[in-house]
């Protein structure tokens, strides 16, 4: 009976080293990810400075507008060359249509 407890005891020890081994890696990059992520950001230059202004004014559902797709069967679907109503100016590039997939893609200009 000892010598079951023995090995059983041999058995777990050498579990618990492997896990040491294996997840010390793991838990030294968490320390050194958390030691990075303490210090300030570099500044990214901007493609472009959009200002954000508060409002308040009062929030108005849309109601109407042009539906691209519904029901079932349409989760691969794109559709492309979908007029935005407006040129939309982004690193450079003016757009005025976008296109769209059913899974939520959006790419600026008229195809996916």
């Amino acid at each position: 009976m000892s010598s079951r407890r023995t090995r059983l005891g041999i058995t777990v020890s050498i579990s618990l080293l492997l896990l040491l081994v294996l997840f010390l890696p793991v838990l030294a990059r968490g320390e050194v990810a958390a030691s990075s992520a303490q210090q300030p950001p570099r500044a990214i230059n901007a493609v472009s400075p959009y200002a954000f202004i508060t409002t308040t004014t009062t929030y108005t559902e849309i109601t109407s507008g042009t539906l691209h797709g519904s029901g079932t069967g349409i989760d691969e679907n794109s559709y492309n060359a979908v007029n935005i109503g407006f040129t939309f100016r982004f690193n450079g590039v003016n757009y005025t249509q976008l296109g769209i997939n059913a899974n939520g893609f959006v790419r600026m200009g008229g195809t996916i």
